[in-house]
């Protein structure tokens, strides 16, 4: 596969990923599937702040999964470069949509919006170090040491 169109595929990807996010974090935020479970613990305060960004970048994980996964199946020659592109189209798709973080949130709001671009560095870690090294799906048999 020809590495423009990989790349192609990586950025159109984070962005496809960056709509499904925006569709979905709604719909998770309404149901109560992060913060319901924490409040019902007893969590209060800076607490429950913090466990509920915790519990969000792990939902976002789950929810970048197939992007990693395709980024994975992208190919081995350069999983970072297209990982980047990815992870750059999700914010620029994010912030196109929704707008940038302005200067009166702070630094937490750029956190905030770089954490879905993290969740898919961690996502892409993760299937790096699971799946490994493709295996050899050659039908050509292997040649034994020494065979002339």
């Amino acid at each position: 596969m020809h590495p423009l169109f990989k790349s192609i595929t990586a950025v159109v990807g984070g962005a496809l990923a960056a709509v499904g996010l925006l569709y979905a974090w709604p719909h998770i935020a309404a149901a109560g599937l992060v913060f319901h479970p924490l409040w019902a613990t007893g969590l209060r305060g800076e607490g429950l702040l913090s466990a509920v960004h915790v519990g969000d970048f792990l939902v976002s994980m789950v929810l970048l999964l197939p992007l990693a996964l395709l980024l994975r199946v992208l190919g081995t020659a350069h999983p970072w470069r297209d990982t980047f592109l990815a992870c750059l189209s999700l914010v620029a798709t994010s912030a196109v949509l929704v707008g940038s973080p302005s200067s009166h949130t702070g630094i937490l709001g750029v956190l905030l919006a770089l954490s879905p671009a993290a969740a898919l560095l961690a996502d892409v870690w993760l299937c790096v170090k699971i799946t490994g090294r493709a295996p050899n799906n050659s039908s050509k048999p292997t040649p034994l040491r020494g065979a002339a």
